[in-house]
């Protein structure tokens, strides 16, 4: 997991990984992808890729 330096973010990307466990392993591989969110630096951008990795992970559990 990376080093979260903003302690708010870093709490609730804790409780997100009880609530997905390892899916979160998985928004890892989206997170070291820059083409997403190029714009982005060093955590703030992997935090955009994990957020970006469960709103996949939520929207493909509503039933259609």
């Amino acid at each position: 997991i990376y080093a979260i330096h903003n302690m708010k973010t870093r709490e609730f990307v804790e409780e997100r990984y009880k609530a997905i466990g390892k899916v979160f392993m998985r928004a890892k591989v989206l997170i070291r992808v820059p083409k997403i969110y190029p714009h982005h630096r060093g955590d703030f951008r992997e935090m955009e890729g994990i957020m970006f990795a469960l709103r996949v992970r939520d929207m493909s559990k509503k039933p259609n």
